[in-house]
């Protein structure tokens, strides 16, 4: 019952095409950096602690190794910078579980 394999970017293009596109896509947590997570996205990516959808950093160290699902927020070619967010996705998931829940 899977719903497609989720994508992992394997380069800038495609990074910039799941940016234009707001698409979910897969990365690896490698390591908690000050302020948040560093992920692997294809690239390093870096994703503010805000943004991980967990509540301290105990939480967050428990990701480190983990394969997460998340969308870039910011994309910066040049200075290669790319911010992700994990917190929108689940967001989104529950919204879709409450619409699915309560229909109007």
């Amino acid at each position: 019952m899977t719903r497609g394999k989720i994508e992992q970017p394997t380069d800038w293009a495609a990074l910039e095409k799941a940016f234009a596109e707001k698409a979910t896509i897969a990365g690896t947590v490698t390591g908690a950096v000050k302020g948040g997570l560093s992920v692997d996205i294809g690239v390093r990516a870096f994703m503010p602690a805000s943004r991980t959808g967990t509540r301290d950093a105990a939480e967050m160290e428990k990701l480190v190794g983990q394969e997460i699902r998340c969308r870039i927020t910011k994309l910066d070619v040049d200075d290669e910078d790319v911010v992700v967010d994990r917190r929108v996705i689940s967001k989104m998931k529950k919204q879709r579980q409450s619409s699915s829940v309560f229909p109007n």
